[in-house]
């Protein structure tokens, strides 16, 4: 038996979950300031990352959340996201003002929200 652990290859990921990842990069002149992806599970349902850089510049953050809004908006069907409020203490903040909503499930400890238009 051979054991491998390395990155993975974008073409292996799309393999493991029967899709690609996709991913958006929020702008603000020109810098990067956040990066949210949406792969579907196994069980069909789309589950979805946000990593912001920093705090939004004074007056961005209701722009980060109008393209966050957006975003999902087009999706056009459920997207879940687990809470890491434990690490970050605004999550539950963030993720509320952009419209998701705390499930009554939880995965290793972390509240489970859903976004749904």
């Amino acid at each position: 038996m051979t054991i491998e652990v390395r990155r993975a290859r974008a073409d292996e990921v799309a393999a493991f979950y029967g899709t690609p990842h996709e991913y958006c990069i929020l702008k603000v002149d020109g810098e990067a300031v956040a990066l949210g992806g949406l792969v579907t599970a196994q069980d069909g349902r789309l589950w979805g990352f946000l990593d912001v850089k920093g705090k939004p510049a004074p007056g961005n953050g209701m722009a980060v959340v109008r393209a966050l809004r957006q975003g999902l908006a087009d999706v056009g069907a459920p997207v879940y996201v687990q809470s890491q409020v434990d690490q970050f203490p605004d999550a539950d903040r963030l993720l509320h003002i952009v419209g998701f909503r705390p499930t009554e499930h939880s995965i290793n400890d972390r509240r489970v929200w859903v976004w749904q238009s």
